[in-house]
């Protein structure tokens, strides 16, 4: 699927840049993780965590899932939108090409 938007294309091509940023959305792509799961993971700090999962959230690059905690409490998991992009440098144009995870 095409990205035709030109902010959406630049935030898909600059998030792997951002080391944690791929950490979360790698570990997202095959299942819902829960934020203590992801840490457990990647050893990302739970403060760095929680912002880079808003910011992804507002971005459209994950989505997260309500859930109820052993003890009945509210919490979620967070899964990554996209399966993959593709991006193609032309010699006038940038182009990004994306799967969705067929989750949204």
């Amino acid at each position: 699927m095409p990205i035709h938007d030109g902010e959406k294309a630049v935030e898909i091509i600059k998030t792997p840049s951002d080391d944690h940023s791929r950490k979360i959305l790698s570990a997202t792509i095959s299942k819902a993780l829960s934020v203590e799961e992801i840490r457990q993971v990647h050893g990302i700090p739970l403060g760095s965590l929680y912002r880079k999962i808003h910011a992804l959230e507002a971005k459209g690059l994950i989505l997260a899932n309500p859930i109820k905690t052993k003890d009945g409490k509210k919490a979620y998991e967070y899964q990554a939108t996209l399966k993959n992009a593709v991006i193609r440098f032309g010699s006038e144009q940038v182009k990004v090409r994306v799967t969705p995870n067929g989750i949204a």
